[in-house]
């Protein structure tokens, strides 16, 4: 295996995939949403906006 020195811009753009990768799992662990695979483009808006409402609605039940 050769072993070379990373670019600058490829060490921040890895740094900013960290940071994303830790957002998903946060919000996986929050709420379980499943990923499923959409067939149709109205099936993928359908769980974008059943995925909204549930993060809304647990908002608003960890603050009351």
């Amino acid at each position: 295996m050769n072993y070379r020195l990373m670019d600058v811009c490829d060490q921040l753009m890895l740094c900013k995939r960290a940071i994303i990768e830790t957002i998903y799992d946060q919000r996986k662990n929050i709420s379980p949403i499943e990923q499923t695979r959409h067939r149709r483009g109205i099936n993928f808006l359908v769980n974008i906006v059943s995925a909204l409402i549930t993060i809304i609605l647990s908002r608003r039940k960890n603050f009351r």
